[in-house]
């Protein structure tokens, strides 16, 4: 809404604040109007006109007439002056929206949402309008209704408004081609539905890719309307990505129309409805093909028979089959295929290929037949419901859709740019919206749906015209992609024919030439000549390029259509059956004859609908057509031409279903046609009309069918039930009574018959069969019937006649016969074999080994005897001549049988040598004899081979080549595999493969393996993009997959057989092998090879990995093996045994956990790596992880074995023993060891091969890699010395084994003492424990290696490194904070018997002493520097040995310059810095500063002199820049060197040149307070802090536990710096930091007691508190009463304002403090001392003034006049002189435990008084106040006797025993109840009233008063605890 302003304002300051908002309010009334619409439009019919009211309103809102409502064609229309770049720029420009600002983001969807529910609701009420019309007038066509028709044009128009806003809503785009379907619009429609497949992406029309349903409904309705339209073209060439699978189910097809409730859409071409012709119905094929009308007319005869509504009177049919633009076949030349076009582009392109096809001629013509395979398992002869047709109908449809995408696809991989698939790989980049091709359709002609030029180049990235894509250059970058895979083939190749070329054999050497066979660039014939596989390798090659749900079948189950041949282990085929159906031949024979696809269709139909004719009549001539013979005395179809699978189902279901309809009818004709010739003959004309030879040849030819219908039915494979085959043998009898009267009376075999003489041959021969079918016992019969059959055809010289169609009797001559004649005699021989009652294997194999092993049937004989197929007469009449010669020659009749059964056996098909041989093999497994199982496997393999290498698979048609090529497949599948499991699992398995079998094997394995690698071959093409892999149909998906699965399974299969059966070759034939086993391996290596790259690895369950993996490693070739075994280990289980620059490959395997067997066998290629690399490097490396994985599984032996056990306790008491001298010596001469047991356990080889050792030194370098910050909490060492010992367990001669335990020793000392000194302190047994052991190894492990370790470079490197840390482990324990502990034999004392001295204790040995120990060692650092005589470690120890040496022994000079030599080599050695050896590390200044140290020390013994110390100290770089002046003499320049290196030292790590300046400083003055301050100082800057915290660390190269040492040293030198400078605050905070500390340093209960005795020394002198000052002042004759009456006293004013600032106060309170802080930790006793002493001064201060203060307040108070006459008057103050204690009486003593509690009370803060301390207050109280009241003349006296010195009776008291009884009792005695109702009686009430009062202003001050006395109740620890949170560096008065 507008807004109002008032007039007397300035309009100006509101222009540019106002914000014109009028666009988004017009959007908003849009967006009420469109709801309120939207409402009215969900509400119902009864609502449609307020709705169409509500939508009239809305178009008629503003929002409508802005530019941004308009369409595309509108804004284009008003730019028609502007030109194309202007146009593009104002396109790629975004919409103005009439003002500055941009419409409003919901305006698009408004407008969008306007016009398409707009559109919905005028659909909607036009199908509310025809429901409505049609309840009125059921004859209501939408067609004739004008309204409706403009209603639903009206629907369109604003459909296609919002398909311009949005063209990306698929719906919308299904619902604009639904309502142009209604409207009859096809163009539209399928404009529409392109654009709703695009709009779903480029993967809805992916021809690999999966869609939703919106694409699957899109896909659906482009098919029906393609079909609609008859585009047969687009349906034939984009028919693969349309397909979806099996068609939707009925539940997605009700869902399919986005308007069910509009009538269906206009059928046929027409878009007006077919006119009412009631007399004749339309019978319309699905498909150009016999087969298809046959079987359409059997599907409406079904209908029409199973329907209820009666047919009408006279309806006739008329039958339509698609156009013949949908398939062409030249009848001239069958031999080119033909890519047909519509319009001018067919003549173009036909022309186009026919002239630049230089293979025109040699194309074979099995190329050109189409693939059809039906998924049909066998014949059905019974009557089926519709759906059953319709879905075989839709197989069949499927079939030949894939068969098309094959020569497409033949096409693509040729290089052929033309064909679709060449298309589709030239494509870089998929088609936009309303391109045909984005629904999978060929694009139409130029004129059609063309656009702008604007347009296409706005919405369509490719260009305009394909480029035409060079095959050469495509060719060539496939063989780029290919050539890894090339080249992996070529080493794998060139291994095996070397192999096999040593035992006269080459099948390999065509193996690398597989791909230019199967792919090849100009000729194949060039490359296949000498390849007999060469037929099968193709057929194998294109099934798998059109593979389809049948052919996953034929190879998975074996069952299929189009296959003659079934497996060769099917349990069905067993018996005579078997043999009968084996032995006869082929299924599908050679035919030389063209496949019936449709030729002489149009002329069928043209006569069928020239004349009326009901469907009987129609299906009756359909028959006639195949099976007749023309009016043109042309052959029969059924002669003539070769009929496709489905023709020949569909005829035999035919015949089956409408025998009755042609029975009669051809009776009636053969009854007419007899009484015409008998007619005739009586006129004397015995010639038979050309119709009625027809009508003959017509009856034998359904005789003959019916006899092959009965015959399937009959086999051993058929599963007709029984009723049926009564049906059909009835049938044959029928048409065999027929036969004989229309054919068997007038036929005869001389010239002038009037019956031709084929059809009187193929009578005859029918009904011999016939009569074997009716009556299979009469064998006898029908043997006489084809031996006259066998005679007439030879005296006729009859030649061979074949009937392509008739499975049961397809050839006839003389040789079939002679077949028939020897199957009939050998029929008891095969009786007795296939008999299922035989039990006896034994007989089958006598009766039946002979007869095969003659036949010579393998592959090689047979080439030399040519095909399989029988040869003529005359070489059959040869070889009975030979056997009647071998009979006259004395032939047994046993061994004439056998010739002649091995003779057939050689003439018999490959099905039934395959049963002999599988009844051989059945034998012998019954037996459990493997060997010849495995020889009956091999030959088995050999026939099938041979049966694909010979003609009679080789002129089969391709549909059954490929079918049986399936089942071969299979076959070899199944029998490699067999051989595979007899020859892993059967030790005896190849005993009886000699070396022909062993040829025979080979030979076969490498054919077999040959045929299967056609689909490695395949795979590759695939991933290239070489070949396009078929598309499977929704339900053939999952077989596919595991058919591909099956095939990829034999990979592995096929080459691990042939491995196997080259190391039998090998076995047996040594000679010829000299390098077998770099000769394996290497096969191996190939393999592994090949399968990597094509990641067939995991195939098989990696199966040929683990075979690989056991052979490689127990091959152990010559080469370099062991990069291939870590990539099969990667391979197998994940794990990396190799370094990590050892590239290994990604063969997408997938990680497999290890077993313990297979660890087993991967220890010693582990250990080969490892042994290589730097331990360090194995650390870091892959190898680690390996390890740690296989020790999980392979586990730890347990010593459960005696000689193990034996073993470990030998270790283990050697580890324990003490340190001999002499066996240290001994062991620099190799002398030394232990003598162990042999251990034999399943543990042994691991151990033999060094895995324990492994694992422990992998545990020992991680431990030691790690960079600690904290104690480690591992157990990496534990684990280490476990590992050890068992590796020394197994042999104790391993020196490397010894040297590590030592060092696994060493580090756990180093652990143990590195970061606390505890263990120095408490637990110093186990350390010498782990120090003896690392001693004992060290030992043992240099005596083994002198005397075992060879000289290599590795071993010596490790010797040295051995002297060095034997060297440091002596000299270590030798020095603090170890001491010589590990030298010492205390506890090895042993008793001895002497006859001077009896029985004793003594060592075993003289213990070794601290210089022998250095001597020792200095020898091991001597030898370390043989090998390493530039380590700077080895000179630095040795040098810091000699001056140990030299200090020891003191005037050796020789040790001095030996030390000073040894240093400055050290400091020649050690790496700067920068050192390549130390990068980023900071410098070593050890050599340094020892260099250093021994200088000065020199030059302060007068040793050297100054210069020559300068000169000695001129060797290190550091001192170098220092220089020297006799000014400021030695002391200063030694301090400008060390602060030198102090320089070097950023880090602040070496503290012992800090306490070195502290020494140059004090040493040389140390009685000088200044010199003590400046050492404290020096100090102070890095050691000890303000705080006190002592800061001593470890340096790199500083021996573990030393800096303990150090940091004890140092302690004490500063205590004593502290005390005499007279620090006692640092002191006191040094003792606080001590306590707390007990881990830092060694022997710390010592350090603790010097400094507290410092401490209290120092606070004793400061304090002027003489020593025994208790005794003095307490001792004396001081009764009890007095001094806890005056310590009362004492107390009160300690508690008060006036003891503060008192000195001697101050410092009882310090004791106090540093006695709590002690908490028995030391004995007391000093600390006791001096808080005695102190409160004693305390005492003697104060108390005189406190009694005087008292006195004086007493005796005021007596002087009052009441209180004198209230003492005068009272009794009581006469009775109280007799309770007065006399001088008789004994008095209490004061012990020192009274002393120390009173002083302890006087500094601690006083409380509100507890019960406890109230009671004794009062009691205390009590006993002074009765002490005290005497008479007033005796208070001089008691004021003299209480300084008087004590009796001799107190002093005994004090001194007695029982005093000290008392006074260790005492503080509990004093304790008594509190007794409330006693009112005592104070004696200076005003004193204790003042210390409440007091007490409660601290109390209300806040102060804190509670007891904080640590007492006896508080331990160290929570001391400690206490102590850590007040901050440090702050003075705490003592008792606070």
């Amino acid at each position: 809404m507008a807004s109002f302003t008032a007039l007397n304002l300035e309009p100006e300051s509101d222009v540019e604040e106002e914000i014109d908002d009028s666009k988004e309010i017009q959007v908003e009334e849009a967006l009420k109007l469109y709801q309120q619409a939207l409402k009215l439009h969900s509400q119902g019919p009864q609502f449609y006109d307020a709705a169409e009211d509500a939508y009239d309103s809305l178009f008629l809102s503003e929002i409508f007439r802005y530019p941004e409502a308009l369409s595309e064609a509108k804004r284009l229309a008003r730019l028609e002056d502007v030109d194309d770049s202007e146009d593009e720029d104002l396109e790629a420009a975004p919409i103005a929206s009439g003002g500055a600002e941009a419409a409003p983001n919901s305006l698009p969807q408004i407008l969008y949402l306007s016009f398409k529910n707009h559109g919905e609701f005028l659909v909607d009420r036009l199908a509310h309008q025809i429901t409505l019309e049609r309840k009125r007038n059921p004859e209501f066509v939408l067609e004739y209704d004008k309204d409706a028709k403009e209603s639903a044009k009206e629907s369109l128009d604003f459909f296609a408004e919002a398909l311009d806003r949005d063209e990306t809503d698929s719906d919308l785009w299904r619902r604009t081609c639904r309502i142009s379907r209604l409207l009859g619009s096809r163009r539209i429609a399928r404009f529409c539905v392109e654009a709703a497949l695009d709009a779903e992406g480029p993967e809805s029309v992916s021809l690999l890719g999966s869609t939703d349903l919106e694409g699957l409904f899109a896909k659906a309705e482009l098919r029906t309307l393609i079909e609609d339209i008859d585009d047969q073209l687009s349906l034939a060439q984009s028919r693969a990505s349309l397909k979806t699978g099996k068609g939707l189910s009925s539940s997605l097809k009700t869902l399919m129309d986005p308007f069910p409730r509009l009538p269906p859409p206009l059928a046929g071409i027409r878009s007006t409805f077919l006119p009412k012709e009631g007399q004749i119905k339309p019978i319309s094929a699905p498909e150009r093909s016999w087969s298809s009308i046959g079987r359409t007319l059997m599907s409406r005869k079904r209908a029409e028979y199973q329907s209820a509504a009666k047919i009408p009177f006279g309806q006739g049919c008329r039958i339509s089959i698609p156009s013949a633009g949908r398939l062409t076949i030249d009848h001239a030349d069958q031999k080119t295929p033909r890519k047909l076009i519509a319009g001018d582009t067919l003549v173009k392109r036909r022309n186009t290929l026919e002239s630049t096809s230089p293979e025109k001629e040699k194309v074979k013509s099995e190329a050109m037949v189409l693939d059809i395979d039906f998924v049909v398992n066998s014949l059905v002869l019974e009557r089926t419901s519709i759906e059953a047709e319709a879905e075989a109908a839709q197989a069949q449809l499927q079939n030949e859709d894939v068969s098309q995408q094959a020569e497409t696809t033949e096409a693509a991989e040729k290089g052929d740019p033309k064909s679709p698939s060449a298309r589709r790989e030239s494509s870089s980049k998929p088609t936009l919206k309303r391109n045909s091709e984005s629904a999978g359709l060929p694009e139409v002609a130029e004129s059609a749906r063309s656009r702008s030029k604007r347009l296409r180049s706005r919405v369509d990235p490719t260009p305009a015209v394909e480029e035409e894509v060079d095959p050469k250059a495509l060719f060539k970058q496939h063989q780029e992609l290919l050539d890894p895979h090339s080249k992996a083939d070529e080493w794998l190749f060139g291994v095996a024919h070397r192999i096999s070329s040593k035992m006269g054999l080459g099948g390999f050497k065509t193996m690398d030439r597989l791909r230019q066979l199967l792919w090849p660039e100009e000729d194949e014939q060039a490359f296949g000549a000498d390849e007999p596989l060469l037929n099968a390798l193709k057929d194998f090659k294109a099934a798998l390029a059109t593979w389809d749900l049948n052919k996953s079948n034929l190879l998975l189950h074996g069952s299929g259509s189009g296959a003659s041949v079934t497996l060769i282990d099917n349990a069905d085929d067993s018996g005579l059956a078997s043999f009968l159906e084996h032995s006869k031949p082929a299924n599908r024979k050679i035919s030389k004859h063209d496949v019936l696809l449709s030729q002489g269709l149009d002329d069928f139909v043209e006569t069928a609908n020239q004349d009326w004719r009901d469907i009987e009549e129609i299906a009756t001539l359909w028959i006639e057509w195949l099976l007749k013979p023309s009016a043109s005395n042309e052959e029969a179809r059924y002669l003539h031409n070769v009929w496709p699978t489905t023709l020949k189902e569909t005829v035999a279901q035919f015949l089956v279903e409408e025998d009755d309809l042609l029975y009669p009818s051809y009776e009636t004709q053969a009854m007419q046609l007899d009484e015409q010739i008998l007619t005739k003959a009586a006129q004397g004309n015995t010639q038979i009309e050309p119709a009625g030879i027809a009508l003959m040849e017509l009856i034998q030819t359904l005789f003959e069918l019916h006899v092959d219908i009965y015959g399937k039915m009959t086999n051993a494979s058929s599963k007709v039930d029984q009723p049926t085959r009564v049906q059909q043998k009835d049938r044959m009898r029928r048409w065999a009574t027929l036969a004989s009267q229309a054919i068997g009376k007038h036929a005869s075999f001389e010239e002038d018959s009037e019956v031709p003489r084929f059809l009187a041959y193929r009578h005859l021969w029918a009904t011999v069969i016939y009569v074997s079918l009716i009556d299979p016992g009469s064998r006898d019969h029908v043997l006489l019937c084809l031996r006259d059959l066998k005679r007439i055809l030879e005296e006729n010289r009859s030649p061979t006649y074949s009937l392509p169609n008739n499975t049961i009797m397809p050839e006839i001559s003389a040789s079939a016969a002679d077949r028939e004649i020897a199957r009939l005699t050998t029929m008891d021989f095969f009786l007795q074999i296939f008999d299922p009652d035989a039990e006896d294997p034994l007989a089958v194999i006598e009766s039946l080994e002979p007869i095969l092993m003659n036949s010579e049937t393998s592959s090689r004989s047979s080439s030399e005897l040519g095909d399989r197929v029988i040869a003529d007469s005359q070489e059959l009449e040869d070889s009975q001549d030979q056997i009647d010669e071998s009979k006259a020659i004395g032939t047994t009749p046993r061994d004439s049988q056998q010739q002649h059964m091995s003779e057939f056996l050689r003439k018999a098909s490959a099905s039934l040598q395959l049963s002999l041989w599988h009844r051989l093999k059945a034998a012998y497994e019954n037996i459990d004899y493997p060997p010849m199982v495995l020889v009956c496997n091999f030959r088995s393999i050999d026939i099938i081979l041979s049966e694909l290498r010979g003609q009679t698979y080789s002129k089969e048609s391709v549909e059954d080549r490929r079918a049986n090529l399936m089942v071969w497949i299979r076959n070899l599948s199944d029998l490699i595999t067999q051989c595979l499991e007899l020859i892993k699992y059967e030790e005896n398995a190849m005993d009886c493969i000699d070396e022909a079998h062993l040829s025979l094997a080979i030979a076969t394995c490498t054919d077999t393996t040959k045929l299967f690698h056609v689909f490695a071959l395949w795979e590759d093409a695939v991933r290239v993009g070489q070949s396009i892999p078929p598309i499977q149909a929704s339900g053939a998906v999952i077989p596919h997959k595991s058919a591909m699965n099956q095939l990829r399974d034999m990979q592995p299969k096929c080459w691990t057989l042939h491995y196997l059966l080259f190391k039998e070759a090998v076995t047996q034939n040594k000679e010829l092998f000299p390098l077998h086993k770099d000769d394996l391996a290497e096969f191996l290596m190939a393999v592994h090879n090949t399968f990597g790259r094509r990641e067939y690895c995991r195939v098989g369950k990696k199966s040929f990995l683990k075979l690989m993996k056991t052979e490689l490693i127990h091959l152990e070739p010559t080469g370099n093996w062991d990069i291939e075994v870590a990539q099969l280990v990667y391979d197998l289980y994940g794990l990396k045994i190799c370094p990590a620059n050892t590239v290994l490959e990604e063969h997408a395997c997938g990680a497999d956990p290890i077993d313990r067997s297979s660890a087993l066998e991967l220890i010693e290629p582990l250990m080969v790596w490892a042994t290589r690399m730097n331990i360090k490097d194995v650390l870091r490396s892959e190898i680690k992880t390996a390890c740690e994985k296989m020790q999980a599984v392979i586990g730890t032996p347990r010593a459960n074995s005696t000689h193990q056990s034996f073993n470990r306790r030998l270790i283990l008491q050697h580890l324990k023993s003490p340190i001999n001298p002499i066996d240290l010596y001994k062991s620099l001469r190799g002398v030394g060891g232990l003598s162990g047991m042999p251990v034999r356990t399943d543990y042994t080889p691991v151990a033999k091969k060094h895995w324990f050792f492994l694992q422990g030194h992998l545990l020992l370098a991680r431990y030691r890699s790690q960079k600690r910050t904290a104690p480690d909490t591992s157990s990496d060492l534990d684990d280490a010395i476990t590992f050890f010992k068992l590796d020394l367990d197994f042999d104790m001669e391993r020196w490397e084994s010894w040297y590590r335990l030592a060092q696994t020793y060493d580090a756990k000392i180093e652990e143990d003492v590195t970061w606390s000194a505890e263990k120095i302190n408490d637990d110093k047994s186990e350390l010498v424990t782990l120090q003896r052991s690392s001693i004992n190894c060290y030992t043992t492990a240099i005596a083994i290696a002198i005397r075992n370790a060879d000289g290599s470079f590795e071993n010596v490197s490790k010797l040295s490194e051995l002297y060095t840390d034997f060297g440091n482990r002596i000299y270590a324990s030798s020095r603090e904070p170890f001491s010589m502990k590990v030298f010492g034999l205390h506890e090895y004392e042993r008793f001895c018997n002497s006859e001077n001295l009896g029985t004793y204790r003594r060592e075993p040995f003289r213990q070794m002493k601290a210089a022998p120990a250095w001597h020792f060692a200095s020898e091991l650092f001597r030898q370390a520097l043989v090998e390493k005589p530039d380590s700077w470690i080895n000179w630095y120890m040795l040098g810091k040995c000699y001056w140990k040496l030299y200090q020891r022994l003191g005037s050796t000079k020789a040790k001095c310059s030996e030390a000073i030599k040894a240093f400055t080599r050290a400091v020649e050695f050690v790496p700067e810095k920068k050192d390549s050896r130390h990068p980023d590390k900071d410098p070593i200044l050890e050599p340094h500063y020892k260099l250093v140290s021994i200088a000065y020390k020199l030059v302060q013994k007068d040793e050297i002199t100054v210069g020559e110390g300068i000169k000695l100290l001129a060797a290190s770089p550091h001192t170098r820049k220092v220089q020297y002046t006799e000014f400021d003499g030695w002391q200063k320049y030694i301090l400008r060197v060390i602060k030198s290196l102090r320089t070097a030292d950023k880090v602040n790590w070496h503290h012992r040149m800090v306490a070195r300046a502290a020494h140059v400083i004090y040493d040389n003055n140390p009685s000088d307070t200044q010199a003590a301050e400046a050492a404290r100082q020096e100090l102070g800057q890095q050691i000890f802090t303000k705080t006190m915290a002592v800061q001593v660390w470890r340096p790199e190269h500083e021996r573990a536990g030393r800096h303990f040492a150090y940091t004890t040293r140092y302690t004490r030198f500063f205590i004593g710096l502290l005390v005499q400078i007279g620090d006692k605050a640092s002191l006191e905070a040094l003792c606080k930091r001590i306590r707390r500390k007990q881990g830092d340093f060694i022997d710390h209960p010592q350090v603790w007691a010097e400094v507290s005795s410092a401490y209290l020394k120092l606070i004793r002198a400061q304090g002027a508190i003489p020593e025994g000052y208790e005794d003095t002042v307490f001792k004396s004759h001081m009764p009890y009463e007095l001094f806890a009456l005056n310590a009362g006293r004492l107390e009160a004013w300690g508690h008060s304002q006036l003891s503060e600032g008192h000195s001697t106060m101050d410092k009882l309170r310090e004791i106090i403090e540093l006695k709590k802080l002690n908490g028995n930790y030391m004995k007391p006793a000093m600390i006791d001392d001096l808080v005695g002493d102190t409160y004693a001064k305390i005492y003697e201060e104060i108390v005189p003034g406190l009694i005087a203060k008292a006195d004086e307040a007493e005796n005021r108070d007596r002087m009052r006049i009441d209180r004198m006459l209230m003492n005068a008057d009272s009794p009581a103050a006469e009775a109280s002189h007799s309770d007065y204690p006399t001088a008789s009486s004994r008095p209490k003593s004061i012990g020192r435990t009274e002393v120390r509690r009173r002083a302890e009370a006087l500094v601690s803060k006083i409380t509100a008084p507890s019960m406890h301390w109230r009671t004794k207050a009062a009691k205390e109280a009590k006993e002074a106040a009765a002490a005290l009241e005497v008479p007033s003349n005796q208070d001089q006296g008691m004021s003299a006797s209480a300084s008087v010195a004590g009796s001799i009776h107190d002093s005994a008291d004090d001194e007695s025993e029982l005093s000290d009884v008392n006074e260790m009792e005492e503080p509990e005695g004093i304790e008594e109840e509190f007794e409330p109702e006693e009112e005592k009686i104070s004696l200076f009430p005003g004193l204790m009233a003042s210390a409440k009062s007091r007490a409660g202003d601290d109390v209300e001050a806040g102060v804190d008063t509670e007891d904080v006395s640590m007492g006896e109740g508080m331990d160290n620890e929570e001391y400690d605890t206490a102590h850590e949170k007040q901050p440090e560096g702050e003075d705490r008065e003592a008792g606070v």
